[in-house]
């Protein structure tokens, strides 16, 4: 049988402490314990939790790049 599923409001409430207990060092069969819930399903969560860390990093990196590119074109329009 099927693990029952989580309200949508209840899987981010657990994401959130799933993210500060892995953000402790906590292993994920203890994080389990502590929030009552599944190791497969911590397992699930901190694999959506990291999607989200990258896909942010990426959106970041795109930021800081546009950021330098538009302070090197000002610079060379100076210069010119």
């Amino acid at each position: 049988m099927a693990a029952p599923k989580r309200a949508p409001f209840k899987a981010e409430a657990d994401r959130v402490e799933i993210t500060s207990l892995y953000l402790q060092g906590k292993p994920q069969h203890v994080i389990a314990q502590q929030l009552e819930i599944s190791r497969d399903m911590v397992a699930y969560d901190l694999g959506v939790i990291r999607r989200r860390w990258r896909k942010e990093t990426a959106r970041n990196l795109d930021e800081d790049k546009a950021r330098e590119l538009s302070k090197i074109d000002n610079l060379e329009r100076t210069y010119w």
